[in-house]
C-alpha cells in the first residue's frame, strides 16, 4: 500500500488544514465493507455509532446518519476544565454505487463553544486499477479565541485527526487481510440519548 501520511500541514486564516492520503491494495467495494464494521473491532470500540437516519436519495445514493458516542482518554487540562465526559461527533456518510465513491462529512458536537473541527473523507475506486481504492481525507480545525481553551482543544482536535487516521487505515487494512474480525455483540443501533453519559460543552 502506497501512504502518504500529511503532506499538507498549514495554518491558513487562522485555520488548520491537514490533508491525508492513503492507497488500499484492495478493491473499492471490500474497503467500504471494512469501512462499515471498523468500530466493532478492539482498537476503535471506544467509539460507539448510533444509527439517526438511512435513506436513499434520487440519484440511487445511500445516505446515513450517525451520530459517535467517543469514550476516551482526554488531555489532562480538559478534565481540568470539564471533569470526565464523553465526546459527542456528527457523520453524515453518502454511499455511490454508481460513481464507486464513499463520501463521509463529519464534525465535532463537544467543545463547540472553544473550537470546530471538520472533516472530509472520500474513499474512491483507483482511476488507473480497478483492484485498488483510493482515499483523500481532509480535516480543517479553527480555536474559538475568545473562549478559554480554545487554542489548545484546537490543538488537540488537529493531532486526534491525524492519530486517528493512521489507526483507522491499519484497522482497514487487518480487516481486509483477515487478520481482525468485528465484534458484534455491541450491535449498531438508533440513538438512545439516555444510554450516554454527561456530555461534554
Amino acid at each position: 500500500a502506497i501512504e502518504t501520511p500529511i503532506f499538507v500541514s498549514e495554518r491558513v486564516d487562522e485555520m488548520r488544514v491537514n490533508e491525508y492520503t492513503h492507497t488500499y491494495d484492495s478493491d473499492w467495494a471490500s474497503v467500504t465493507s471494512a469501512f462499515w464494521k471498523k468500530y466493532w473491532v478492539p482498537q476503535l470500540s471506544h467509539s460507539r455509532t448510533y444509527v439517526l437516519s438511512r435513506s436513499i436519495d434520487e440519484e440511487g445514493r445511500l445516505i446515513t446518519k450517525r451520530l459517535h458516542v467517543i469514550y476516551q482518554r482526554l488531555p489532562h487540562f480538559i478534565t481540568a476544565l470539564f471533569g470526565n465526559i464523553t465526546v459527542y461527533g456528527g457523520e453524515e456518510t453518502i454511499v455511490d454505487p454508481k460513481n464507486r465513491t464513499l463520501t463521509v462529512r463529519s464534525k465535532n458536537l463537544s467543545f463547540t463553544k472553544q473550537a470546530a473541527a471538520l472533516d472530509v473523507s472520500v474513499y474512491k475506486e483507483d482511476p488507473e486499477n480497478a483492484s485498488k481504492t483510493s482515499f483523500f481525507k481532509q480535516t480543517t480545525t479553527f480555536a474559538k479565541t475568545a473562549v478559554i481553551g480554545s487554542s489548545q482543544i484546537e490543538r488537540w482536535y488537529a493531532y486526534n485527526e491525524g492519530h486517528h487516521h493512521t489507526k483507522t487505515v491499519h484497522v482497514i487494512n487487518e480487516i481486509l487481510s483477515g487478520k481482525l474480525q468485528p465484534d458484534y455483540s455491541v450491535p449498531e443501533k438508533s440513538c438512545d440519548p439516555k444510554s450516554t453519559k454527561k456530555k461534554a460543552m
